[in-house]
């Protein structure tokens, strides 16, 4: 993919490996999602440059929840499709910014080893 100058690349799932829960956190902050629109929000927040696939979002949405970070529900199936909805507990909240952080130090230290200078 070419943008404005910039070469861009969708991104491999391996590139990714390890921050699919801070990712799917982030995409809990502004309130509860079911698995398809926690997909959805991934795949417009990163403009189409990382799509997860089904498999991985289930299985970390279920390994979250046995940590605890998530809490889902079960919705109202009188408007459709019965939806299990996923929220943020406070110990998803402290682990998104620990995650949060530790991204941001990650940064650094790649720009640096990765740098044409």
């Amino acid at each position: 993919m070419y943008d404005g100058g910039k070469k861009m690349a969708i991104l491999s799932s391996d590139v990714l490996r390890g921050h699919v829960e801070a990712i799917i956190l982030n995409s809990l902050s502004d309130g509860r999602k079911y698995g398809y629109e926690i997909r959805g929000f991934i795949e417009t927040k990163s403009k189409g440059l990382y799509k997860p696939n089904e498999q991985s979002v289930y299985s970390a949405l279920h390994r979250m929840e046995g940590c605890g970070y998530i809490k889902g529900s079960w919705g109202d199936e009188r408007s459709g499709a019965t939806r299990k909805y996923y929220e943020m507990t406070e110990a998803g909240r402290i682990m998104l910014e620990n995650k949060r952080t530790e991204w941001e130090a990650a940064k650094l230290v790649i720009d640096a080893l990765l740098s044409r200078d």
